[in-house]
């Protein structure tokens, strides 16, 4: 009996002294992160609602997902769009506004979100085009991978000497369907293809550390060239064109961009792109359709690629283990407007596919605007129950989760003819402002409507098109002053944080107005002020309290324990005061 005793207060011990091990293990099971940057991917996708594109693995992947039908970049072009996405940051933060700066030499200090994993113990790694390479150091930045950076392909040799990825039997042109016998390995993708799966293997035999691997398809990106096959899913004579094809109406002539394939030798270069009365200098249908064919047999190219990937996780029995995330750096124009490429603040140019799948999450299809800087701290607030502080975008897990959440518009930068612009989307309005120099941005002045050199207000229930631009009816003020009211919450909320202004007083005038922190439950404001306009917003962008004022304090204990922005409006300014409130 005493022996027994004795075997089973040691098995107790063994348990005591184990169990706590065994619990941390179960702790650092952390998914591994399969990232997939698809390049001038637009939302023409069987699981966005075009059924003449076949992408039966993208397809796939969303019923598994969530499909966000309303994901904005940052910016319509490669370089800005993907900095932006990498950083957690609007352009106007990272500094990345064009195709020759790199991010680095302007923001040293940058964390990057493959940075931030490979700094938490994650094995990270690169493949194809996940940065611009215009952006970054010869090692596609560096302090991003742990595992090396390389682009060096061996192509078949039966495939010819030719063959570097971009194989064109023809110089310089826009479309080419692939000649007989050279399968996906014939070209860049393919290629990048192999070398992600080669490191999936490689990742599953070395079990100890989770990954992080970043994988970034060339396609469809002009010229549209891709592999036979991919061709002769399509009829090309049933392709649909776009039914809008001029510019919009009132809009003005500095918002569109010259189409990118006319740099091509078999597209023509004489055709109008911003002006009314020249609008049937469109392209001609035989032609568009050319291009149309090109761009889809490229999505279904890289679908396959994708495919394999997936298939690859399933092989490896990593798929229950790892999140999936796949978008486009931006949109693509397919003919609307007269415009061929992106370069614009039109929704085809900034709207691109977002899916998202995480283990232990449901499908469903998420249709409230959100930007592609939420995709950073969405993935460190499901990995590491984390959200850094230098990050401006929201954590999407609400939406993940089904819940309802309500979330400030959507936020595009651009410049054209010498103008920054901001574009903001909510699920019916698209408002964007052009201000008088491209210096006014904000990152370098407060919020000032006397800066708005033009404006455009589509509305999307009533003209999913965009064919008239109704900024300047009478019958769109009040639509557009709400929208400006929300413009000015962002752009303070983007001003504070891109120049740290630390908690306290922040005086936008000469009149000093004191404000103590921390608050309980009352917020107290001078009474000389009289009836003061107040609203207060959470540092994620959201109004979580309105009112007009006339006592000298505002009851704020419903709020919770945090850091708030409060804009005050009085008569006696013709600005907004605004300065942060600590609630405890």
């Amino acid at each position: 009996m005493k022996n027994r005793l004795k075997k089973i207060l040691a098995l107790l011990l063994f348990l005591l002294i184990i169990l706590p091990v065994i619990n941390v293990n179960a702790q650092d099971n952390q998914p591994n992160i399969l990232f997939i940057f698809v390049d001038d991917l637009n939302t023409e996708l069987n699981c966005y609602g075009n059924k003449t594109v076949q992408s039966p693995n993208i397809d796939k992947l969303a019923e598994s997902g969530t499909i966000f039908t309303r994901a904005y970049c940052q910016w319509s072009v490669c370089g800005p769009s993907r900095a932006s996405i990498l950083s957690g940051q609007m352009p106007s933060q990272t500094g990345i506004r064009n195709l020759t700066t790199l991010i680095r030499d302007v923001n040293p200090n940058i964390v990057t979100l493959p940075q931030y994993f490979k700094n938490r113990g994650y094995t990270t790694a690169a493949i194809g085009k996940v940065f611009d390479p215009r952006s970054v150091d010869s090692g596609h930045d560096t302090k991003s991978w742990s595992i090396p950076y390389s682009i060096k392909y061996k192509y078949p040799s039966e495939y010819g000497s030719f063959v570097k990825g971009q194989y064109r039997v023809t110089y310089n042109t826009a479309t080419e369907m692939g000649p007989e016998g050279v399968g996906d390995d014939g070209y860049i993708d393919g290629q990048i293809c192999l070398d992600a799966l080669t490191k999936m293997e490689n990742f599953a035999g070395n079990s100890e550390k989770p990954f992080f691997l970043a994988v970034g398809f060339k396609k469809p990106h002009v010229p549209f060239i891709s592999p036979r096959k991919y061709w002769e899913l399509y009829n090309r004579d049933s392709l649909k064109l776009e039914p809008f094809q001029k510019p919009a109406a009132n809009s003005p002539d500095f918002v569109y961009f010259k189409p990118e394939p006319a740099q091509y030798d078999d597209i023509p270069e004489l055709w109008t792109y911003d002006d009314v009365e020249l609008g049937d200098d469109i392209l001609e249908p035989e032609t568009q359709r050319k291009l149309i064919h090109g761009y889809y047999a490229c999505i279904s190219y890289v679908d396959a690629q994708v495919g394999k990937l997936l298939a690859k996780l399933e092989e490896l029995n990593l798929r229950e283990n790892t999140i999936v995330i796949l978008l486009g750096d931006h949109g693509y124009h397919l003919g609307d407007h007269n415009q061929w490429g992106k370069h614009t603040q039109f929704e085809n140019a900034v709207n691109a596919p977002l899916i998202i799948h995480s283990p232990g999450f449901g499908s469903r299809r998420c249709t409230t605007p959100v930007d592609f800087i939420d995709i950073y701290p969405t993935l460190t607030q499901l990995v590491f129950d984390d959200q850094p502080d230098h990050l401006t975008g929201k954590n999407l897990t609400p939406l993940l989760k089904g819940d309802p959440t309500e979330f400030q518009p959507a936020v595009s930068e651009y410049r054209a003819g010498g103008h920054a612009s901001y574009s903001f989307r909510n699920e019916r309005y698209r408002m964007t402002l052009w201000f008088k120099t491209s210096n006014i941005r904000v990152d370098k002045v407060s919020w000032n409507t006397q800066t708005v050199f033009a404006g455009e207000l589509y509305d999307y229930q009533t003209d999913s098109q965009e064919t008239e631009n109704l900024y300047n009816l009478p019958s769109s003020k009040q639509i557009v002053d709400e929208l400006l009211k929300d413009a000015e919450s962002w752009w303070t909320y983007q001003y504070n944080k891109i120049h740290s202004i630390s908690t306290g007083a922040v005086i936008r005038k000469k009149e000093s107005v004191p404000f103590q922190n921390p608050v309980t439950d009352y917020l107290k404001i001078p009474g000389h002020l009289g009836e003061v306009g107040l609203r207060i917003y959470d540092l994620r962008g959201n109004l979580v309290l309105q009112k007009q004022n006339q006592s000298n304090s505002v009851y704020v204990g419903n709020l919770k324990t945090g850091q708030y922005l409060v804009l005050l409006e009085w008569e006696k300014m013709d600005e907004v005061f605004d300065f942060k409130m600590v609630k405890i």
